[in-house]
């Protein structure tokens, strides 16, 4: 008589969400260095914020927003966010444990998934561009900001199974397949990043504000450090979602998931 293999179970929105919380405490042990590149970015924007003044006051935060300084600072911390989608999916499919070495087939395919997000992200900050020389007010950069991440969001959700197939080696998914598969899964998987991210954004903003206001040097590099852990954990949070999309998606077709549940 012959054993028949166990289907695996659906990922249920709630143990996903606990294991995406999970997963920012827990690569920060199982790897360190990982997790601290995005933290190092933060913390070194922060430290060119300050230089320029800054946090001098709420006057200089609003005038100096676009200073170049601080915008190609804050482009080195988009890219040390984008690093992650390599190595959240490893550390998520090795069962939440420290992973092995990263193979050559692993960087290719985060190779195109790089480029995919610096394509997204540099429409996002085109039009961005464009519409301040259009001399849009700031209420409808606002209205555009918040319409483009939710836009952004949805397409997060339709690709994230190509995104974590592509690193983890699942041939299975590719491009545009990972978009029939997930279409039926936006508002499960909308709500999911939506409940793993806020949080932890919230926190972030409301440091950023501790800091604008902060007590003397010791208080705001108090601030600045714990924001920029902070930020270490929320880059898990943006990318483990898409782990969970992946799973939900392939079983919900009876096919059988690369990596721990």
């Amino acid at each position: 008589m012959t054993e028949q293999a166990s289907t695996p179970s659906i990922p249920r929105f709630w143990p996903s969400l606990g294991k995406s919380y999970a997963a920012c405490f827990g690569l920060a042990l199982a790897a360190p260095l990982f997790f601290a590149i995005p933290v190092v970015a933060e913390f070194v924007q922060h430290v060119a914020e300050h230089q320029i003044g800054m946090y001098d006051s709420l006057e200089a935060a609003q005038a100096l927003e676009n200073h170049p300084v601080r915008t190609g600072f804050g482009y080195v911390k988009i890219f040390a966010l984008t690093l992650a989608a390599l190595w959240v999916p490893l550390y998520l499919a090795a069962g939440r444990r420290r992973f092995g070495p990263i193979s050559r087939s692993s960087l290719l395919g985060f190779v195109k998934v790089l480029a995919f997000a610096l394509v997204v992200t540099g429409v996002t900050i085109g039009a961005g561009i464009y519409m301040r020389q259009q001399g849009a007010s700031e209420v409808a950069i606002l209205v555009a900001m918040v319409i483009g991440m939710i836009v952004a969001t949805i397409i997060e959700i339709l690709v994230a199974p190509w995104k974590v197939a592509a690193v983890i080696g699942d041939r299975r998914v590719g491009f545009f397949r990972s978009i029939k598969l997930a279409m039926p899964l936006v508002p499960w998987g909308f709500a999911l990043w939506l409940l793993a991210q806020m949080p932890m954004m919230i926190l972030h903003y409301a440091l950023g504000a501790m800091m604008l206001f902060s007590e003397g040097p010791a208080m705001f590099w108090a601030l600045a450090v714990g924001d920029s852990l902070v930020v270490g954990l929320l880059t898990t949070l943006l990318v483990a979602p898409g782990y969970f999309i992946y799973r939900r998606a392939l079983i919900r077709k009876g096919e059988d998931p690369i990596g721990a549940p």
